[in-house]
């Protein structure tokens, strides 16, 4: 029986072509193995230095949530200048 091996191949290749990028793929097994290891050097950054850690971690949440408003306010300015110009 053969076994099924699963891959990911480069959305612009499979979009755009080979004028634009080149056929490559990873397999799904390699990329669950890139995953995990990241996943296990994270944990263990944040086990060894927590302090630091958490300080990122409210950092890269506070810049996400600055840049998640200003969308919205993006997004109201937009249907703002839309309800002017239909009146």
């Amino acid at each position: 029986m053969d076994s099924v091996k699963n891959h990911f191949m480069c959305s612009t290749y499979k979009k755009q072509g080979k004028e634009i990028c080149s056929a490559h793929y990873i397999r799904e097994s390699q990329l669950a193995t890139i995953v995990l290891d990241d996943l296990r050097r994270v944990t263990h950054f944040a086990r060894q230095q927590e302090a630091l850690f958490v300080q990122h971690i409210n950092q890269k949440n506070s810049a996400e949530a600055k840049h998640e408003i200003d969308q919205l306010h993006r997004e109201l300015d937009a249907r703002k200048h839309r309800d002017i110009g239909t009146r």
